[in-house]
């Protein structure tokens, strides 16, 4: 089955253009310590509805080697302080990859996709990169490209596979 892969970055964090919620409090908070079982927990719960399942099959073990590479950071989403989403968030010399964001099914539709990611954002900026950059496909939620543009993304490579 094909699929369409967007490539798309941020070269400064004044392109970022931000999306508030009117009525509830979103945070991110990259955490310090690495436990490769919330990567994976939330691997699962945001990403079975997307076709994630390059890493289903890892054991711990490569669960754990892949999580704890230095620069491999979890960012969990709050809403009101439960947790509705994350982003991984990998460090390369200079820039920052998203390497996956999402919601729960069940928070989407609710207007919070723009405000988390816009928290994701300023979190991979704060963590010093001089370009942030992710992928996105169209397996992804169909909001997804619409989101990563809105929030001052620029597509700059786009490839059918």
């Amino acid at each position: 089955m094909q699929k369409t892969i967007t490539y798309l970055e941020m070269k400064s964090p004044d392109q970022l253009k931000p999306k508030h919620h009117p009525e509830h409090v979103l945070e991110v908070r990259v955490c310090k310590h690495q436990d490769y079982r919330l990567n994976r927990f939330f691997y699962q719960w945001i990403g079975s509805a997307y076709r994630w399942t390059d890493r289903l099959p890892w054991s711990d073990e490569k669960w754990q080697e892949m999580c704890e590479q230095p620069g491999v950071h979890l960012a969990i989403v709050y809403l009101d302080h439960t947790p509705i989403g994350y982003a991984e968030l990998w460090e390369h010399p200079q820039e920052c990859e998203i390497k996956f964001f999402g919601l729960a099914d069940r928070y989407i539709g609710r207007g919070l996709g723009g405000p988390a990611l816009t928290r994701v954002i300023e979190a991979a900026w704060s963590l010093g990169a001089h370009r942030v950059f992710l992928n996105t496909c169209d397996w992804d939620h169909p909001n997804a490209l619409k989101n990563y543009l809105a929030r001052g993304f620029q597509v700059y490579h786009e490839e059918t596979v």
